[in-house]
This record gives structure tokens, C-alpha cells and sequence, in this order.
């Protein structure tokens, strides 16, 4: 197999909302999380399954409703004390970073099938927030010059 750094290729013109990433949050997929992040006057929030979320699976499904919700602008978070937090009306433009895209450097395709299902469900449904896809360590195997 042609090592990736060896073929000829190009990526197409960065979306508008991505031109200016100068300040960037990653972080896991809790509400509280999300809604601080969102609104903290970054540029981008990367909401990420794979590296800044425990794989339990109340994480993962709870990550899930939270992006749902996040996209519908309807996601809310109220502490025990009271304090509650909604989305302001400028927020930063998510990203998502899901996990499971690879196994042993194969993307798996049960994983990347029901997360763009789900993903391309929401881009489809009212245009309310500006979303973006981010696919990690997709050249795994090549990585290290291997």
C-alpha cells in the first residue's frame, strides 16, 4: 500500500465557519460541559467521544442525547443549587469527534455507519446550529512512517 505522505492529494476549501480556528476547546460530552464550552467565546468546540470521554456507556449515551440536544439548541443543565445554564445566542461552531472509527487500524463499519446515520439525520433537520464531522486517526496504520 502507497504510504498517504507519498500520493497526490488535496482537501477542498475549508468551510467559512472553520477559517478562523485560533482558539479552540476540546473537551467530553457532558451538558454542563457543552453548554460552558459553546458559550465561552471560542471559535470552535470539539464535543469528543474518543479521547475526552470514558467509554462507559452511560457516557456514551448520555454524549449522544447531549449532541442531539445541542444541535436542536435545546439543551439546558440546572445544579443541584439552583444555577442553570442555556446556550447564548452566538456560540462557538461544534465539532464532533465520535469513537470507534478504528479497530487494529480498520474503521469499523457497524460504528461509523450508525454515527453518520444518526450525525446526517440531525444536518438534515432544521439548519440550527453549524456542525462539523471530524474523522480521528483515520490513517493509523501509516502513522509513524509505517
Amino acid at each position: 500500500m502507497k504510504n498517504v505522505r507519498e500520493k497526490e492529494w488535496s482537501i477542498w476549501t475549508l468551510p467559512k465557519d472553520l477559517q478562523d480556528r485560533r482558539v479552540e476547546i476540546t473537551g467530553p460530552v457532558d451538558r454542563k460541559m457543552i453548554i460552558n464550552a459553546l458559550n465561552s467565546r471560542a471559535k470552535v468546540f470539539m464535543e469528543d467521544f474518543e479521547d475526552a470521554t470514558s467509554p462507559t456507556w452511560k457516557n456514551i449515551i448520555n454524549g449522544q442525547i447531549n449532541l442531539m440536544d445541542t444541535i436542536r439548541r435545546e439543551i439546558d443543565f440546572q445544579e443541584d443549587n439552583g444555577k442553570s445554564y442555556t446556550l447564548y445566542d452566538e456560540v462557538a461552531v461544534l465539532m464532533v469527534r465520535p469513537r470507534g472509527w478504528h479497530l487494529d487500524g480498520r474503521i469499523t463499519k457497524k460504528n461509523t455507519f450508525s454515527k453518520l446515520l444518526r450525525f446526517l439525520r440531525e444536518l438534515v433537520s432544521e439548519e440550527r446550529f453549524t456542525k462539523f464531522l471530524t474523522l480521528p486517526a483515520y490513517e493509523q496504520l501509516l502513522k509513524g512512517g509505517k
